[in-house]
């Protein structure tokens, strides 16, 4: 009689959630991407597996290290997208894209092991660069609600529990390999395996009623076509008042979260506000405050432009020089040159 894989139910149900992904507009897009790549290869690697256990397809076991390798980097992106605040997603796309593509090739050199090795070091890589995410506060979490934050840190420990459960099957079927032969590394893959989708199971049977709930946010496009009403004009009074009263956009830390723990308004509410009265983002009305001190700072001391970038809260000179000039029409050193003539 004809059965069906139980990785293979973890297949569906992974390209589910990427499908409900797809439309949950109240996600940044670097982090949909990076979502969606994490379980489209979860999808792809439970649909070899079947195939290699179930069928005895061996070409599966070739394909396989290319697709599981993707699992770390694309989840790192897009829990990454969420808890950062910066313009850095597209290098850091370019710096994890570079590394995979090298760790791809080592998988093609005719080594012995090089598959399971290049994976187990790649997926050990990515647990703790995922591990570390774990110790940052709710502000940290640029991008979330804050009511959702427990939530995303729930997935952020299931994904973490998945690499370290992969880790360990992968060091127990490349152990087998070395001591045991083929026959001992088809059991383990199995036994391995079943333990993988159990978990992924339950997590991804979780996760859909959360990622369809997101898909019913309101599009943030349909909501920045709005006017601004009253209430959204008296809380960027009050953002601005609090803002230059503080001079808390001095902090090259600030998140849109912790603005909104100030204000004591939803993130969603804030983002939404500066968008409809300002016709901006959030970030490019912090920079308006960065840039105004910048200048005020040209005007009356002698501060290297290094520093009056640190001082205004931008960690990046091109970030720095960029906006500047945007606002201005200038560069800072010609900005300061022109005071002297």
């Amino acid at each position: 009689m004809f059965s069906i894989p139980i990785s293979w139910l973890i297949s569906v149900l992974a390209l589910i959630v990427a499908a409900a992904l797809i439309h949950a507009n109240g996600l940044p897009k670097q982090a949909r991407a990076g979502f969606l790549g994490f379980l489209t290869a979860l999808a792809v690697v439970g649909l070899l597996i079947g195939l290699r256990l179930h069928f005895g397809w061996t070409g599966a076991a070739r394909i396989q290290p290319f697709v599981a390798i993707l699992l770390g980097p694309t989840a790192y992106l897009g829990f990454r997208a969420l808890m950062q605040d910066d313009d850095g997603g597209h290098r850091a796309a370019a710096l994890h894209g570079g590394s995979l593509f090298l760790a791809m090739i080592v998988i093609l050199l005719p080594l012995p092991f090089a598959p399971d090795l290049v994976i187990l070091g790649y997926a050990c890589t990515y647990l703790v660069l995922m591990a570390r995410f774990l110790r940052y506060d709710a502000d940290q979490f640029a991008h979330v609600p804050a009511a959702s934050v427990p939530l995303v840190r729930a997935a952020l420990i299931a994904v973490v529990m998945l690499l370290g459960l992969a880790i360990l099957a992968d060091g127990l079927i490349t152990l087998a390999a070395l001591t045991m032969g083929d026959a001992r590394v088809a059991q383990v893959l199995s036994g391995a395996s079943g333990a993988l989708a159990a978990f992924v199971f339950l997590a991804l049977m979780a996760a859909i009623p959360l990622v369809l709930n997101s898909t019913r946010a309101p599009s943030a496009d349909r909501a920045d076509s709005l006017p601004a009403t009253d209430e959204e004009r008296a809380l960027i009074a009050r953002l601005d008042d609090m803002l230059t009263d503080t001079g808390l956009y001095r902090d090259s830390n600030l998140t849109l979260a912790r603005i909104a723990r100030r204000l004591g308004s939803p993130a969603r509410d804030v983002s939404g506000a500066v968008n409809r009265v300002t016709g901006q983002n959030v970030s490019r009305h912090i920079n308006g405050f960065r840039i105004r001190h910048a200048q005020h700072l040209l005007e009356t001391g002698d501060l290297p432009v290094t520093e009056v970038m640190l001082d205004c809260g931008f960690i990046s000179k091109s970030s720095f020089n960029a906006e500047f000039r945007r606002l201005t029409g200038t560069t800072p050193s010609a900005y300061r040159a022109s005071l002297k003539t």
